[in-house]
């Protein structure tokens, strides 16, 4: 191992770990381990820190040795045969083929499943290396296509990156789809395609099931109408069945334009046929969670302290936080900060401005990653292996963490979270607070209202809040009540649809945007557009206290003109005051 260019630079090596003998009686299995091995540590898929190369090579010779000692190649025989033969070998030699792990299910309960021990896991994993390594196929037509192979952009947050037509059981059908998955990758996402394959996959199920001699020429409007109710049947989610239909309504019609596959030439998936979806309701975090979680934040391991600060601070979505730039931050002129990231749904750069504290803490993990690994690493969250943190790791490290400090909702129950409810979260507070919604679409980097209002909910109290002020006395320049007839309700409705956009520190102006520019120019208290309350009674006092003072001014310089603005402006302003507090003592 001290020779090997993957292990140059590693002294935590042990001595005894340096030599890695591939024993194996036959030349060739000993080439294609050595090729698998090599495939995978080269590729970062296994970490060189934590292999056992030698024990696991040293295993896997000895059970070939005594298995097949003559084979010439590992692909003589099919995958699933191997790892019977293995499976054996280890039971007879009182080894473990699997192991027992625990996992978090959707209610927050400890589960266990049990997966491949890791001998048998590194073996099918070196099996799959030497399969495609001599499939000197096209990817076009293999059953797996690689999208890394094929140049598609992927998000390396999320570690699923084939195309598996293997689960298509007819024919026809994995052709077409085929056909289907090259099309859809030259405008779609990766995403996208692997959810349309998924569409089809379960398609070609109900016809494995209930039509198992079904050609394309075949398919009719009957078939279609088992397949509604074998959707309906199946439990999944109004939405889910939704998609699932709009794919492969897609997929049919596509398959009579481009032939792909001799199906009829006439719609057989209806408008009607699509399931209702249910309002969607908000998905942001309740208040009491949300306090629960950051007086436990300091408690959290880092990266995931950080991680779930960034979330709850900047609300991007998990892909974008994960692949965040090491040199993400942005300084204006005036000092103020601002994130820059890639929106891989939008595919478009995104810049978001954000607090000192924001700043503090990237700076803070900039500094980490600088000093783990140096100028090798070019991304804020690296994970063990250098690369990004995968989607479903963050995910249960998330609600591991929140567990294991007793997280509960107020009903009792301990909290299960889910990353996008931070970005649900944000908008949620940020409506609530104030900002326009407008603003909110930029921030969150929507591309129209009708997604930012599917993320913002407006709270009960706000909205009582937002009537208690609509119902309260308004008052003009004069101190008149302007009272709410059907005109003047009208006006005020109008005036707020338009967002208020003549709102003034001590009141509101009635003249709409539209009308132009204001012609009084700085002097709201002596106009007649010019609208008040009772919310703003101690800003008019100080006002009137600021007004004297510079009546005392001009007063003595002779400052004639402002001495006659200034007085008009205290005159309304007694009068305004004085109206508001009659008001006040009515409603007391």
């Amino acid at each position: 191992m001290a020779t090997c260019p993957l292990f140059a630079g590693k002294p935590e090596f042990l001595a005894d770990n340096r030599i890695i003998e591939f024993s194996c009686k036959s030349p060739f299995l000993n080439i294609e381990l050595k090729y698998g091995c090599w495939y995978k540590l080269e590729r970062g898929d296994w970490n060189i820190q934590t292999w056992s190369g030698p024990a696991l090579v040293a295993s896997l010779s000895d059970w070939l040795n005594s298995t097949a000692p003559k084979a010439t190649s590992l692909m003589i025989y099919n995958l699933d045969k191997w790892l019977f033969s293995l499976r054996t070998y280890l039971v007879s030699m009182g080894r473990a083929y699997s192991h027992q792990s625990a996992y978090l299910d959707s209610s927050q309960k400890t589960r266990f499943s049990h997966s491949n021990s890791q001998l048998v896991s590194a073996f099918r994993q070196i099996y799959l290396v030497i399969q495609e390594a001599y499939d000197d196929r096209p990817e076009y037509e293999r059953e797996i296509w690689d999208l890394r192979r094929l140049g598609v952009t992927l998000n390396p947050a999320i570690s699923n990156y084939k195309l598996n037509f293997t689960k298509i059981s007819q024919p026809w059908l994995v052709q077409a789809a085929k056909h289907f998955m090259r099309y859809s990758l030259a405008s779609c996402t990766a995403g996208t395609c692997k959810s349309r394959l998924i569409a089809l996959t379960i398609f070609s199920s109900f016809l494995k099931e209930q039509y198992p001699l079904l050609e394309s020429v075949d398919l009719n409007r009957s078939v279609i109408e088992a397949y509604l109710s074998y959707l309906n049947k199946s439990g999944m989610m109004a939405s889910t069945w939704f998609h699932h239909l709009v794919h492969l309504r897609i997929f049919l019609e596509l398959c009579s334009r481009e032939d792909w596959a001799k199906v009829p030439g006439k719609r057989l998936i209806y408008n009607e046929d699509f399931p209702h979806l249910p309002k969607l309701q908000p998905r942001f975090i309740p208040a009491d969670v949300m306090e629960q979680l950051n007086c436990h934040l300091n408690t959290f391991p880092e990266p995931l302290r950080q991680m779930v600060f960034m979330l709850r601070e900047c609300g991007m979505r998990l892909s974008e936080m994960l692949t965040l730039s090491l040199d993400c931050l942005l300084q204006d002129a005036s000092g103020d900060w601002f994130l820059c990231y890639y929106q891989h749904k939008m595919k478009k750069e995104h810049t978001i401005p954000f607090s000192q504290e924001v700043a503090a803490v990237i700076q803070q993990q900039q500094a980490t990653v600088k000093s783990k690994w140096g100028n090798t690493i070019a991304i804020l969250f690296p994970g063990p292996k250098g690369q990004p943190f995968k989607q479903r790791g963050f995910f249960n490290a998330l609600n591991r963490a929140c567990c294991a400090r007793d997280i509960r909702d107020s009903s009792g129950r301990l909290y299960r979270f889910h990353a996008h409810q931070f970005r649900h979260t944000l908008a949620t507070q940020m409506i609530n607070n104030g900002v326009p919604q407008h603003i909110v679409q930029r921030f969150l980097g929507h591309e129209s209202p009708e997604m930012t209002m599917r993320y913002a909910h407006i709270h009960d109290q706000t909205l009582k809040e937002a009537y208690i002020r609509f119902r309260s006395q308004v008052i003009d320049i004069t101190g008149q009540v302007v009272t709410a007839t059907q005109v003047n309700s009208g006006e005020m409705q109008w005036f707020k649809k338009n967002i208020l956009a003549q709102t003034l520190p001590n009141g509101d102006c009635a003249l709409p945007v539209v009308a132009g520019p204001c012609p009084h120019a700085n002097a709201c208290l002596t106009c007649t557009h010019f609208r008040t309350d009772a919310s703003f009674l101690e800003r008019h006092k100080v006002q009137r206290r600021e007004t004297e003072c510079l009546l005392l001014i001009a007063r003595n310089n002779n400052w004639q003109r402002q001495v006659e603005m200034n007085e008009r402006v205290k005159e309304n302003l007694e009068r305004i005051i004085e109206a508001l507090e009659k008001e006040e003592k009515k409603d007391a």
